[in-house]
């Protein structure tokens, strides 16, 4: 038998050792709380108006001055940009030039190294550069597709070194999802995916095969890699939640899986996220972050406070109209701590490094008549010259 050595204390110490303890979380809490709190954005407001009803918004380099522009667009037009940092207004297109419903993405759509717009009509905006000027140059608009859209994205799904298009509508309209497979500059084919009522989409690559799946609100499709000929099987996430949603994926609790979070775009109700499960085909486990926001029409995921943990940015067009970042404490996802950033109502966020600091900031506007456009400049903990910063 090995000979221990015991170690006794009294009550005393044993009293005094507890209560170092206990004052040592305590510190650990309250600096961990005030970390957060310290953590600032400015606001700064960019047009003090915008065109009417201005569903879209994005967030690209424009110019190419490595800096992110700001992109505005009316359900009919026009779509203008704004660029950083004197916010200079460019229009691409006037009123009347399409017929859109909140689908927008950025991307480099003729490989010539510059950003063009794609609109949810579906059409794309070929940027001047390089030969051009994107504030004084006619902007070639590239029709695809006759089909409103209010949830677009644009990723090379079938690792063919082309970009494709996929792309929802909303309600009733929001009962299928389109696959745009590119086939050459102004060549596509495409495939209709069934889908529930409802608006919400996103993708990620769920089963681990190295190409993008698509999401929606209450479940998944596994891509088949011949995206036209081939089936997309169906799995389920969360069939009971809002079906009219916004979807956004992330690995929320550091696992290595892209797990999903969904917030009800046009309701009160929870932000929640779904974990995904191995390969994405068990059941996915339900985690509320927040109880009720109304009309979380805007949602981001990113690391806004720079600890490598994926936070969540929300915000309400209805109600309070709150815009709310709530940081992932200890990158389980199981712990949340949120704050108000403002309450400027604003309808789809985007989240991007805009000025190239290193942290993601957040552009969004009001949905409704000719609202201003606002930016949340992440200041990543420093204090910030001043509360809120009008342009």
């Amino acid at each position: 038998m090995n000979n221990l050595d015991f170690i006794i204390f009294s009550e005393e110490e044993v009293i005094e050792k507890y209560f170092l303890i206990g004052v040592l979380l305590f510190l650990i809490i309250v600096s961990t709380g005030t970390a957060y709190a310290d953590h600032t954005f400015t606001e700064v407001m960019i047009a003090s108006s915008t065109s009417k009803n201005p569903w879209e918004k994005a967030m690209a380099d424009l110019n190419g001055d490595g800096k992110l522009d700001m992109i505005v667009g009316s359900p009919t037009g026009p779509l203008a940009w704004y660029a950083y940092q004197t916010w200079a207004k460019t229009d691409i297109c006037g009123v009347g030039s399409y017929d859109s419903a909140c689908g927008i993405a950025t991307a480099d759509m003729d490989s010539d190294d510059d950003i063009d717009v794609i609109m949810g009509g579906i059409f794309w905006y070929e940027n001047p550069l390089p030969s051009g000027n994107p504030s004084s140059s006619n902007w070639i608009r590239h029709t695809l597709a006759k089909h409103r859209s209010h949830d677009l994205i644009v990723a090379d799904l079938n690792e063919d070194r082309r970009l494709d298009i996929v792309s929802r509508n909303q309600n009733k309209a929001g009962e299928v999802v389109k696959v745009y497979e590119r086939k050459g500059m102004d060549s596509w084919v495409v495939k209709n995916l069934s889908a529930e009522f409802g608006e919400g989409l996103a993708i990620a690559d769920f089963d681990d095969d190295g190409d993008f799946d698509i999401a929606i609100p209450s479940q998944w499709y596994e891509n088949p890699g011949d995206m036209i000929e081939r089936t997309w099987e169906e799995h389920s996430i969360n069939p009971s939640f809002n079906p009219v949603s916004v979807v956004r994926t992330g690995d929320i609790n550091g696992d290595g899986r892209p797990d999903i979070v969904l917030s009800a775009s046009e309701h009160t109700d929870a932000i929640i996220w779904m974990e995904c499960p191995i390969d994405g085909t068990g059941s996915w486990i339900k985690h509320v972050v927040f109880a009720g926001m109304n009309s979380t029409h805007g949602l981001w995921i990113g690391d806004f406070d720079g600890d490598e943990r994926i936070d969540i940015a929300a915000s309400e067009f209805r109600g309070d109209g709150r815009l709310m970042v709530y940081y992932n404490i200890d990158g389980s996802g199981s712990s949340w701590t949120s704050k108000v950033l403002g309450t400027r109502s604003l309808h789809n966020i985007v989240v991007g490094d805009c000025d190239a600091d290193g942290d993601p900031d957040i552009f969004g506007v009001a949905c409704w008549g000719n609202p201003p456009a606002y930016l949340y400049k992440n200041e990543r903990g420093e204090p910030a010259n001043s509360k809120t910063q009008h342009r």
